[in-house]
């Protein structure tokens, strides 16, 4: 009787110390971040070996695309950036005149295209451009959806 009365004090005790969030795991990537980056002590590989872990165990998830206009987004140079952190991009092509179907493409996040800003002749598909690879076929038409990337919490 004794050892019940003892280990539920026990048990309370011990969740109220700060070390609780241990036994558990962390319950975002923020948090498993800090978990595992400050134990290396300045360490960049071992930081980026956390990093990657945490990124392992809080993937990202692709939410549902939606339709935007590439004017709303575009720079004063007609480009966009068509990946980021926090999205996709998704652009589909379509020439009915010449019989070309929905051509979609996108792309993946990494570092150098995030950091890149596109025009939409040098996203296109060869085919849904003239010769001079500058303007599209007359006819093409072009749709852009957006897809929010988050990451999976516990």
């Amino acid at each position: 009787m004794k050892a019940k009365y003892l280990f539920a004090i026990l048990t309370l005790i011990s969740f109220s110390h700060p070390v609780k969030s241990a036994w558990f795991g962390p319950d975002n990537f923020e948090e498993c971040q800090y978990e595992k980056v400050k134990d290396c002590s300045g360490d960049t590989r071992c930081a980026n070996v956390a990093i990657t872990l945490c990124e392992k165990e809080f993937p990202y998830e692709l939410g549902e695309w939606k339709k935007i206009d590439w004017e709303d987004y575009d720079n004063s140079d007609n480009k966009i950036q068509i990946v980021a952190e926090d999205f996709l991009t998704k652009i589909c092509f379509t020439n009915e005149r010449l019989n070309l179907k929905r051509d979609c493409s996108w792309w993946e996040y990494d570092l150098n295209t995030a950091y890149s800003w596109y025009a939409m002749n040098l996203l296109a598909d060869k085919k849904f451009l003239n010769s001079d690879q500058s303007n599209f076929l007359d006819g093409t038409t072009y749709i852009v959806y957006r897809a929010e990337r988050k990451r999976i919490e516990k």
